[in-house]
């Protein structure tokens, strides 16, 4: 009874067309379809990881890291630094200014002067940058310009054409393998005024032994000319040759033209609103070149203290105010209304000079600024090796 039933149930499947197979076991033609097809992409991984062989991943991930260097120090300006529209400005402002003391301040390396004018150096930032005593480990200019842990060697060197040459980092051999970039950049050069006095002399009736250079904050930061072309105070190197001294003599006196002192003068108005004129503002020792000696001038008295000491000047007197020099007064009022001016006392006797016609504006573009250069832009290679 029983075996009827099972073939009556599998005649019904049978006609109902379900293909009936009891066994466990998986078609031939599946194995060997998988087969094939594991061999194959056994085979093609073969294939494409031999091509890769040749592709160091450590030499691009090298090139990369030395692209990213190059154009931290070329394109940006490094941090901190301030915006070029500033109204006033401090040391701690500008990483160059910072000092060995306070470099832990100093976030990132940068060498042009803003965003805006990417591949165009500062000359400060570039003495700042390769002065070894400010940054004396290697490992602060790897945390300041290489991004990431790993512990990469650099080298970065700046050749300027027809100037210096600096370098800093590890040893490289040249025929090993490291990642390589290499900028073309300007280095913006110093403004200088070459001051021929014969133009000041004064023929008759000398009334005054004081000689003036005016330095006009709102004139020099001229934003018509862009930050690559004017002139900051605070942040340059200001040149002042007064030359040819020796031809604004009394020729009436027996003695040479003799300088009593020099000192600094403030006109502006202060952030609170006061404004100021005259101001005798305390001020840094610097340095003048007299006719190729150097004296030290320093507040209040000037050169070897009080009341200072007379120098005769026969030829040239040469003032080079380094970037930052300017900074202090800038700190407490408005930038773009401050007027410093160097004050050159001469002996009134040894001298011929009217006060109606003694002082010269330190501004470009002016007939009345004889001498002036304004500041030129240098090229320079910046070369940058990572291994």
């Amino acid at each position: 009874m029983g075996c009827r039933r099972a073939r009556i149930s599998y005649q019904k499947k049978r006609r109902s067309g379900i293909a009936i197979n009891d066994s466990g076991q998986l078609s031939i033609d599946f194995l060997v379809g998988i087969s094939i097809f594991v061999i194959g992409l056994i085979i093609a991984t073969t294939i494409i990881s031999s091509l890769l062989i040749g592709l160091q991943a450590k030499k691009i991930d090298f090139d990369a890291v030395a692209y990213r260097t190059g154009v931290i120090l070329a394109e940006d300006p490094g941090e901190p630094n301030t915006q070029f529209n500033y109204l006033t400005i401090t040391e701690a402002d500008q990483w160059e200014f910072v000092g060995y003391d306070q470099k832990d301040k100093v976030r990132r390396f940068g060498l042009t002067l803003y965003k805006s004018t990417p591949r165009v150096l500062s000359k400060q930032k570039i003495t700042s940058f390769f002065d070894r005593e400010l940054f004396p480990e290697l490992s602060e200019y790897r945390n300041r310009i290489i991004a990431g842990d790993y512990p990469y060697n650099f080298n970065v060197s700046l050749k300027i054409i027809g100037g210096d040459s600096y370098y800093v980092g590890d040893t490289y051999n040249p025929n090993s393998t490291y990642g390589y970039i290499r900028r073309v950049v300007l280095v913006k050069n110093e403004t200088k005024a070459e001051v021929p006095m014969d133009l000041f002399y004064a023929a008759v009736s000398p009334d005054t032994g004081d000689f003036l250079v005016n330095l006009t904050y709102g004139e020099l930061l001229n934003q018509t000319r862009g930050p690559q072309y004017w002139i900051e105070p605070p942040k340059e190197d200001i040149v002042v040759n007064l030359t040819k001294v020796g031809n604004i003599r009394n020729l009436a006196q027996p003695d040479n033209v003799t300088l009593n002192n020099i000192k600094m003068t403030f006109d502006g108005r202060l952030l609170d609103g006061t404004e100021v004129s005259g101001i005798d503002l305390p001020y840094r020792s610097f340095y003048a070149d007299i006719d190729g000696t150097l004296h030290k001038y320093e507040w209040p008295w000037g050169a070897g203290g009080p009341p200072g000491t007379p120098v005769e000047v026969l030829e040239y007197l040469n003032i080079t105010f380094p970037a930052g020099y300017f900074i202090p007064p800038s700190a407490y009022a408005d930038i773009t209304l401050i007027q410093m001016t160097v004050r050159y006392e001469f002996e009134p006797g040894t001298v011929n000079l009217s006060s109606a016609f003694n002082s010269y504006d330190y501004i470009p573009d002016s007939t009345d600024s004889p001498g002036f250069t304004p500041p030129e832009l240098t090229p320079a290679i910046l070369e940058v090796r990572v291994w």
